[in-house]
């Protein structure tokens, strides 16, 4: 099961990410709230959870919860997971959080070139 949430005002990123994990998961939620998505991955009740322009007060209990439960949160973008610059995915194991970083970098790519083929 996968939590997500992106408030991006890029109507294709945004339609390609939900697409992608769509068919990667089992599952998708629209949790409304990131500490209560963050708590659930530290319960096992969720897998992996992808968020974007998050505040730090928003994610710093929910990411201590899961690195205490043995799960991994990184940042979204960056190689460094920094509290200040919250775009995280975070997941119940590191490989699972990997292969969804991948599929979101992947799928900005493909969104990308088809934008520089349209010009």
């Amino acid at each position: 099961m996968f939590s997500i949430r992106f408030p991006s005002k890029d109507r294709d990123l945004r339609a390609g990410r939900l697409d992608a994990v769509t068919h990667a998961a089992r599952g998708v939620r629209f949790m409304g709230s990131a500490a209560l998505a963050l708590a659930f991955i530290a319960r096992g009740a969720l897998d992996c959870i992808y968020m974007e322009m998050l505040k730090p007060w928003d994610i710093a209990a929910g990411v201590l919860l899961i690195r205490e439960a043995g799960g991994t949160v990184v940042d979204a973008k960056e190689k460094e997971f920094n509290i200040m610059r919250p775009n995280i995915i975070g997941g119940v194991t590191c490989e699972l959080v990997m292969e969804i970083k991948k599929l979101i970098i992947d799928t900005d790519l493909k969104i990308m070139r088809k934008r520089l083929k349209r010009t």
